[in-house]
């Protein structure tokens, strides 16, 4: 990466000014950006590799759990994948509220890494299942509509709609794969439920 020591001694620098890594030197002043660097976040429409197929909603039917459970399972997994999105959403409105307070940025930042690990489990058991990322579309939706709210807006649709209503579906899948002995899918989706409890929560508060 042509260039990259400027951009190095700058994040040094920005380290410098925040008291160093353990937050105990003398603050030093914040460096200028360096020319070429523009600031680009938050990101208004969501980023993927150019080559890679983007999700249509109106091609997107989902199997019947109990006449086509291979078919069911592949498709949840594929949108499990895309989770990644509510990472992506969540780490703009991290990035727009700055001014809020430490419970609020530790609880949206355990969030993102929630989302993260979604996606993961996504990931993990489409390639068990034989695809790889790149066959999956992307959902990029989602995060082009967010981005249009206000940050609090955002974080309110995500954690008082989305999340919530999707709760009952999880439950089904998770009995569902208990019951036909699926025991790594009826694991990932009882992580999630999990997650999802505190993320509504968070979102009360």
């Amino acid at each position: 990466y042509p260039g990259w020591e400027v951009w190095r001694d700058y994040v040094a620098g920005l380290i410098a000014s925040d008291s160093g890594i353990t937050g105990a030197e003398t603050a030093a002043p914040p460096p200028e950006r360096p020319t070429g660097h523009e600031l680009l976040l938050p990101w208004k429409t969501c980023q993927r590799m150019p080559d890679w197929q983007v999700f249509d909603p109106n091609a997107d039917f989902q199997p019947d759990r109990k006449t086509d459970p291979e078919g069911h399972r592949l498709w949840r997994f594929k949108h499990y994948l895309n989770e990644m999105t509510a990472a992506e959403t969540l780490g703009s409105i991290l990035w727009m509220t700055p001014e809020m307070t430490w419970e609020y940025q530790h609880n949206v930042s355990r969030h993102l890494w929630d989302e993260i690990r979604h996606s993961q489990l996504g990931q993990i058991r489409i390639q068990q299942l034989g695809l790889k990322i790149s066959d999956v579309p992307q959902v990029v939706q989602i995060y082009n509509v967010m981005m249009t709210l206000p940050a609090v807006d955002q974080y309110a649709l995500l954690t008082t709609v989305i999340e919530p209503n999707g709760m009952p579906e999880k439950t089904t899948n998770r009995e569902h794969w208990e019951a036909i002995h699926d025991d790594i899918s009826a694991a990932a989706v009882s992580y999630d439920w999990s997650d999802e409890n505190f993320h509504v929560r968070w979102g009360k508060k």
